[in-house]
């Protein structure tokens, strides 16, 4: 098996992995990688079929990133009750990606007190769950993206373009742990400042 076959191999398998993602974004970007690899392997190995149409595939994925990203989408915040029916259904579905990304969260939902589901064209994208501290302080305890959203842009709407929000419920100064990579990572995209171990916190 030469070089040339492993292109191909390669190709196929990252197409594969593609189709098992749930976030649009990822999907699109990963699919992109492996139409593009499997052009370059169509054109090397003289099958201009197999080139042509994955450079297509390439430039509708590219199109399609596109639109998603400068798509107008209305987002709004609202606070249904903590102790309601819908939050505790919410942490029941998504119990285990839950403790993937945040292993540190209590289920217990009496431990909080703030409780803010975002909306995205009104379909719910995700929810925060914290508690109010000394000094105009929330701990977020949970902040967590449904998969279907999880391209940063629930988080800029809430942490970036949303400050004010928190203002006006008195805070001056959010704090979260990052226990996961992928959350550390993710929280310091959205302005939020390592302090010591996995505590990150955001100045309002």
């Amino acid at each position: 098996m030469n070089w040339l076959d492993w292109i191909g191999y390669i190709a196929s398998v990252i197409i594969v992995i593609s189709m098992m993602m749930s976030s649009l974004v990822k999907l699109r970007i990963v699919n992109m990688t492996g139409a593009l690899l499997f052009s370059v392997y169509g054109f090397l190995i003289g099958a201009l079929p197999v080139g042509i149409l994955n450079g297509f595939v390439v430039f509708v994925n590219i199109y399609q990133l596109y639109r998603l990203y400068n798509r107008n989408e209305e987002f709004r915040i609202i606070q249904p009750p903590i102790n309601g029916d819908y939050i505790r259904c919410f942490l029941e579905h998504f119990h285990k990606q839950i403790k993937h990304y945040q292993p540190d969260f209590e289920f217990e939902i009496s431990r909080y007190d703030v409780g803010i589901v975002t909306l995205r064209n009104m379909n719910v994208a995700g929810l925060i769950l914290g508690k109010t501290q000394e000094n105009k302080t929330l701990k977020i305890n949970l902040d967590f993206v449904i998969p279907e959203y999880r391209d940063m842009k629930v988080g800029r709407h809430i942490f970036v373009a949303n400050k004010q929000y928190f203002k006006d419920k008195g805070f001056e100064r959010l704090v979260t742990t990052g226990k996961n990579k992928t959350h550390a990572q993710y929280l310091t995209q959205m302005g939020f400042v390592k302090l010591e171990s996995d505590l990150f916190e955001i100045k309002l």
